[in-house]
């Protein structure tokens, strides 16, 4: 009777045993299963964030470009602006192109002389001078209307020119004074200016 009970306890134990063995198999099954799962999962995410990343990177670097060649165009126009010294020789070019650009036998524009003076420290603007230009010019009037403009668009962006400011105007008629409806009689005038830079 003690071996019957001690064959049953055991056949209890045993079966008890192989239950709990099972359960447990059957929970870590389902745990790697899940691990697996999560590790599919994680990499999807990775592999999306990935491509995420990637087309960030691609937007930023267009950005960042974009931006480089936005100030690499503002420095240039403010080197046309309001270049670094007093810079003679580009200023006379700039005068040159007008004048070529406007004279004709018919509506002449002339520089007879063109002459600078010593750059002087703009007053209150301690990094920027201000080089003192005198010219005379013979013009139709016209061309002097024009030169008037050439020189009230100096400085804005789009006009490629340095910035340039008429100080004082000295105007000499021909014999029979101003003629107001004759757009071609020829003027004579002393312009006073001052062309702006940069110090160094």
């Amino acid at each position: 009777m003690n071996s019957f009970k001690s064959s049953h306890l055991y056949y209890g134990l045993a079966v008890l045993i192989t239950l709990v063995a099972v359960t447990y198999g059957l929970t870590q099954y389902k745990v790697m299963q899940a691990q697996a799962a999560a590790v599919v999962d994680n990499r999807n995410v990775i592999s999306a964030l990935s491509q995420r990343k990637e087309k960030l990177q691609k937007y930023y670097d267009a950005f960042a470009a974009t931006q480089v060649d936005v100030q690499a165009q503002l420095l240039q126009s403010l080197n046309e602006i309001v270049p670094i010294g007093e810079q003679y020789t580009d200023l006379t070019r700039q005068f040159d192109a007008f004048f070529a650009s406007h004279d004709s036998a018919t509506n002449p524009v002339f520089q007879s002389s063109l002459r600078f003076g010593k750059g002087v420290v703009v007053s209150g603007m301690p990094n920027i001078g201000a080089l003192p230009v005198t010219m005379n010019i013979e013009s139709s009037r016209e061309n002097f209307f024009a030169f008037l403009e050439f020189i009230n668009q100096s400085g804005i962006q789009a006009s490629h020119t340095r910035l340039i400011t008429i100080n004082s105007i000295q105007l000499n008629f021909p014999d029979g004074g101003e003629v107001l409806e004759n757009k071609h009689q020829v003027l004579n005038f002393t312009v006073d200016m001052s062309a702006y830079y940069r110090l160094k």
